[in-house]
């Protein structure tokens, strides 16, 4: 079994084959011939049968899964490959402007180190980042659009935040002039032009990733729990996602439940969370967490009240969870994204080029970033990007090369 994989082509993956219902239809046809060829068995012979015949299918199916995700992971497991504009930018024309760079939240790791690259680049090419907070407050969002066209930004880096929350300072945003780059959103562009170009990240490749994974440590015997925020659309497809995975690879033996929680709550309610849905479920062993800051918060409350059974399957790559994978705490992978470093530097790529008229994504394309599943076998002793991202080892050198610097 193999996943091709194509980052430059959005979100759409091949079909690939799932495991065959061969076994289970020969079992089938042998019980409907055993019931008819016979009067004198006893009442109870078809019942046993009919019990050790199903026993024995799901073995057959559950045999079949880990023999499938045992390659799928090795697939996963390989690393990231690079992804860079193809045609150079001067970046001393846009020298001294100030571009804005407006996050959900920056309690979330992941957004918080866009934003440290971001200002990194900013820093490398002679432009300011201004860093807006939304703390996890949808009505804040539009304020800080609001502030950002009203302080004539150059671009807007929007960043995780669905454009529907935000439809009139978007507006405001194309009155003004103002390029917007929409990162992470887990949503297509509107067509009203208010954004001029985004950056994705192949959700659904990798919430297929953390299915795959957790199939792959429990033998295909997954009962799980996903922990998301309805609120973001891209968490919620990472629930959709896994669940629709599970029915392909393993239907008969993994099942997974849903655990809302709320980004604005998270730091003081998922722990306590955590350690309910534990008690509630002592059958349970996996839970995914749609983002790696819910894991850190979940994987004290899962070593406390697990018992070591329970493990978290996260996705993001941020350094404290594979530093958790590395020290064999309750996370044990992590679908890691483009390193938050690389992604920064390319929201600067893209929303410069938008300032100045150039053309943006990859062969006319807008860029979906690849993802790569890191766990024990890969987190080596480093946290840094060429250690886990060989491939991206000198990502500041081969901008900077792109702007002329």
């Amino acid at each position: 079994m193999s996943r091709r994989r194509d980052p430059s082509h959005g979100f759409a993956r091949l079909p690939r084959a799932v495991i065959s219902g061969a076994a289970f239809i020969a079992v089938a046809l042998v019980l409907a011939a055993c019931g008819s060829s016979s009067s004198s068995s006893s009442s109870s012979a078809p019942a046993a049968s009919t019990s050790s015949s199903v026993a024995a299918s799901t073995t057959a199916s559950a045999s079949g899964c880990v023999a499938s995700v045992t390659k799928l992971v090795s697939q996963e497991t390989a690393p990231m490959p690079l992804l860079l504009p193809s045609t150079p930018v001067d970046m001393s024309k846009i020298k001294g402007k100030t571009i804005w760079y407006i996050s959900p939240s920056q309690a979330t790791g992941y957004a918080l180190a866009v934003s440290q690259a971001l200002t990194a680049a900013g820093n490398a090419a002679g432009v300011k980042i201004s860093i807006f907070d939304g703390k996890g407050e949808p009505t804040l969002f539009t304020q800080g659009m609001s502030e950002a066209v009203a302080a004539k930004a150059a671009g807007i880096v929007l960043y995780g935040i669905n454009p529907a929350l935000v439809p009139v300072g978007l507006q405001a945003a194309k009155a003004a002039k103002i390029p917007v780059l929409a990162v992470l959103t887990g949503e297509p562009a509107p067509p009203n032009g208010t954004i001029f170009e985004s950056i994705n990240e192949a959700v659904t490749t990798g919430a297929d990733d953390m299915a795959d994974y957790a199939a792959y440590a429990t033998g295909c015997k997954v009962n799980g729990a996903t922990s998301f925020d309805s609120t973001y659309p891209s968490l919620v497809t990472e629930r959709n996602t896994i669940k629709a995975e599970f029915a392909k690879i393993c239907p008969s033996t993994c099942t997974v439940q849903d655990d809302p929680m709320s980004l604005a709550t998270m730091a003081t309610a998922l722990a306590p969370n955590v350690e309910s849905l534990i008690e509630r479920n002592p059958k349970l062993n996996t839970i995914f967490a749609t983002f790696d800051q819910a894991a850190t918060y979940e994987i004290p409350a899962v070593q406390q009240s697990g018992g070591g059974k329970v493990k978290i399957v996260g996705t993001d790559g941020l350094p404290p969870n594979v530093d958790a994978i590395r020290k064999g705490e309750a996370q044990i992978a992590d679908i890691a994204y483009v390193p938050p470093e690389y992604l920064g530097w390319l929201c600067l790529d893209q929303v410069a080029r938008a300032i100045l008229g150039k053309p943006t994504g990859q062969n006319g394309k807008p860029f979906v970033m690849p993802v790569q599943t890191l766990d024990k076998t890969n987190v080596g002793t480093s946290d840094t990007v060429a250690s886990l991202f060989p491939k991206l080892a000198n990502y500041e050198a081969d901008f900077k090369a792109k702007w002329g610097l």
